[in-house]
């Protein structure tokens, strides 16, 4: 009895573990990033056997320099929902004049990205030198902003299952378009993530924020007492993100001007893996940040429940 018992009493106590949302939202914040991977690893396996190398290298630059136009256009507000959401008397009125903000800032930078892409990654100039090329990517980094704004607003409410799902059709939508559009060149592998980011986008916007938000409807906002308490709280959250993520996100841009396209292929792959490693403590850290905003007097319980659970 006393061996069954001890066999027993380690399932129960991670059963009971996965009931507290500090560790449920974890789990599912786990689960984006290795579905993104996963997803990730495959996609670009097709991509390989479906594009030329150098249709590889232009696109993951073009996605990586997407990515890295998001991060500038939230202005770190995706860290300043999940600390101002929780306790604001009018949640969806700041969740817009948020949106609303990160959109326009990531179109605003954008539009300087690309009038200095002579400057900082000549090879990319055929994105300006087109006007659909243009407003695909200022779309595209718009709406990346966006996609994750609202992932963060999820797990603010401590509802990371919806993040989850935002990834699901995501990384469904670019596997399955990434072989629909093998004729397209380099913008294949951009346009198939471009129009999954869409999909979740309107998915979430009309059925999964709602649920989250009772009631929640998209307005346009920039309602003036929401920014004067947010942003000066999510700037600071925005010089760590530049530090901390411009260098691994303009990894791809350099190594395509250095070595070339088919080298910036390969080494974007290798980066999108390695982040990986870094998913767990991240997932951790998030849904630490949410407990403890949600629940501020029990902020050094949260701490140290997820510096070491037991």
């Amino acid at each position: 009895m006393n061996k069954i018992t001890a066999v027993l009493a380690p399932s129960k106590r991670l059963t009971a573990l996965m009931k507290q949302s500090l560790f449920t939202n974890a789990g599912y914040l786990l689960g984006v990033n290795i579905l993104n991977a996963m997803a990730g690893f495959v996609f670009w396996g097709l991509a390989a056997r479906l594009y030329q190398p150098e249709d590889i290298g232009i696109g993951s630059a073009v996605i990586s320099a997407a990515a890295l136009i998001a991060g500038v256009g939230c202005l770190g507000m995706n860290m300043g929902v999940v600390r101002f959401l929780p306790e604001s008397k009018s949640p969806q009125l700041l969740l817009n004049t948020i949106f609303t903000l990160g959109t326009i800032a990531s179109v605003a930078a954008s539009g300087i990205f690309l009038a200095g892409l002579p400057l900082w990654s000549p090879s990319l100039t055929v994105l300006r030198q087109r006007i659909p090329y243009a407003v695909g990517f200022t779309a595209f980094a718009s709406l990346t902003a966006l996609l994750g704004l609202i992932q963060m607003a999820f797990v603010a409410r401590r509802q990371a299952l919806y993040a989850l799902l935002q990834a699901v059709i995501v990384n469904a939508g670019r596997l399955a378009l990434v072989i629909l559009m093998a004729g397209f060149g380099a913008a294949g592998p951009v346009g198939s993530i471009l129009l999954a980011t869409v999909a979740a986008v309107v998915m979430a916007l009309m059925f999964f924020l709602p649920r989250v938000e009772t009631g929640y409807q998209l307005r346009l906002n920039l309602d003036r007492a929401q920014l004067g308490d947010i942003i000066p709280y999510s700037l600071g959250n925005l010089a760590s993100t530049l530090f901390t993520q411009t260098w691994p996100l303009a990894l791809p841009l350099i190594v395509l001007e250095v070595l070339g396209p088919t080298s910036s292929g390969y080494a974007y792959i290798a980066w999108m893996l390695g982040g990986v490693l870094t998913s767990p403590g991240i997932a951790l850290a998030n849904s630490a940040f949410a407990e403890g905003s949600n629940s501020p007097n029990k902020l050094s319980h949260i701490l140290i429940q997820a510096a070491g659970p037991g």
